[in-house]
Parts: C-alpha cells; sequence; structure tokens
C-alpha cells in the first residue's frame, strides 16, 4: 500500500510538471461527468463476484492482495480517475489510454465507441496467465486481469454491444459471451495452478 501511495503522488507530481512545460496549458482540473459510474459499478461486482466464485480453492486466494485488486481494476473499469483529467490545451489519448480497462483499449486506438475483437476477448488474459502464472507475484495480477476482464465482456454483453466487424448486437453479444466463458472456465483453472491444487 505504501508504494501505491508514493506512487500516486508521484505520478500527480509528474502529470503537474508536464503541464507547467506545456505552453498552453494553464490549468488542471477533474472531469467525473465523463465516466458511467452505473456501468463501472455494475462491472465491478459482476468482477468480485467471479473472482468469490471461480477459485475452487477460496481459502488459499488473497482477495486483499494489491495486486490482484489492481488487475481487477485493469480489467473491468481501469484506472479511472486518470480518465477524468483533464490537461488545459493537451491531448485527451494519453489520459484514456492510461485509464481505461484493457477491453476498452480498441476504442482508445481507433477513437470509437465499438468494442475491438482484440481487446474484448479472452485473447490477453489467456496470454497473461500463459506467460505469468508461474511468477510469485505477477501471478495474482493476471489472475485479477482475467476475472475483471470476464466480468466487463458479461455486463457489457448485456448493455446492447457493438463490437467492431460485427454487424448486430446478436453477434457482438455471441462474441462477447463465447469470450467470457472460454475466459471464466481458463481462469478457474489458472486458479487451481496458483493455488496448487
Amino acid at each position: 500500500m505504501k508504494r501505491f501511495v508514493i506512487g500516486f503522488f508521484t505520478f500527480g507530481l509528474l502529470l503537474a510538471l508536464v503541464a507547467s512545460l506545456h505552453p498552453g496549458a494553464q490549468s488542471i482540473w477533474w472531469d467525473w461527468q465523463g465516466l458511467n459510474s452505473q456501468d463501472m459499478v455494475l462491472k465491478v461486482a459482476v468482477a468480485a463476484v467471479l473472482a468469490w466464485w471461480l477459485p475452487a480453492q477460496r481459502d488459499r486466494v488473497n482477495y486483499w492482495s494489491f495486486n490482484f485488486l489492481v488487475g481487477l481494476l485493469i480489467g473491468s473499469i481501469g484506472l479511472f480517475p486518470i480518465r477524468a483529467i483533464h490537461f488545459a490545451g493537451m491531448a485527451r489519448w494519453p489520459f484514456l489510454f492510461l485509464g481505461a480497462a484493457i477491453p476498452d483499449l480498441g476504442s482508445v486506438f481507433w477513437n470509437t465507441t465499438q468494442l475491438s475483437p482484440l481487446f474484448a476477448s479472452c485473447v490477453i488474459p489467456l496470454c497473461l496467465l500463459a506467460f505469468l502464472i508461474s511468477h510469485d507475484t505477477l501471478k495474482w495480477l493476471v489472475l485479477g486481469i482475467s476475472v475483471g476482464v470476464t466480468g466487463f465482456m458479461i455486463v457489457a454483453a448485456f448493455s446492447s454491444p457493438t463490437v467492431i466487424w460485427f454487424s448486430s448486437d446478436f453477434w457482438s453479444m455471441t462474441f462477447l459471451l463465447v469470450n467470457a466463458v472460454v475466459c471464466a472456465i481458463s481462469t478457474r483453472l489458472f486458479f487451481s495452478v496458483a493455488t496448487g491444487d
């Protein structure tokens, strides 16, 4: 927790320094109205239920691990306070990118409201799990990310989803739900590996 607080204040000082160096930047403010709080609460709630339900041995999972909680946020709603930061005269995309959840990253790259089938799928969580599950501390980060992404896809599937290259809501919903199921099953198996079952 100490490292997180130090890192957060260091990041804030770095942003203030960048703002002071930028000639057009005269002010910094937070805009919380651009964030959909109901959607974010729903995604975190679904991710929390999945975090409790997916592991076979719940007593071996440290739910309050800093890495696990950060992974859960990165996978489900992103580091949303960064998205709310505004600098006068500065581009918004770096803050949108740093504060976005993994499934939303494609929207930032292509400047669209539609989800990308690469980012809003099980591909990134499965790759992270495959490469980092044997690491002592990073395994909890990637397990959190995988649970968060699964929660994101479940909520997105039932909220009029639009995925690039899919012509209708039905196919977008099907794509998201199939990927959520694959991600949930894989995460359950990787939980078993992480907890030594």
